[in-house]
């Protein structure tokens, strides 16, 4: 999953992203914002409880997963994702 992930997320643009375009990639970040908060709380959690290091970064990677899912369902729809972007970088993600 790392890998295809990083392969997929160096052509995309940075940005905040708002939910919108469709319902499937409002989804998509709802569920992103959703395991954003778990990891959060994960991080809390391991400040007075072991979280296994490899569990921080699978949630990690499973919120860019869900970034590149919304991203895709937009382009496949011919929807313009940076529409839904605030302060989108000039630069891709390294």
């Amino acid at each position: 999953m790392d890998s295809r992930i990083n392969k997929n997320l160096k052509d995309e643009k940075l940005a905040f992203v708002l939910p919108g375009g469709n319902k499937v990639a409002a989804l998509c970040h709802l569920v992103r914002t959703a395991i954003r908060t778990a990891e959060r709380k994960m991080i809390t959690l391991h400040k007075t409880e072991p979280v296994p290091s490899y569990v921080l970064q699978y949630f990690n990677r499973l919120s860019d997963l869900f970034y590149l899912l919304a991203m895709v369902e937009l382009k496949g729809k011919n929807i313009r994702p940076d529409k839904f972007m605030l302060f989108p970088s000039q630069k891709s993600k390294p």
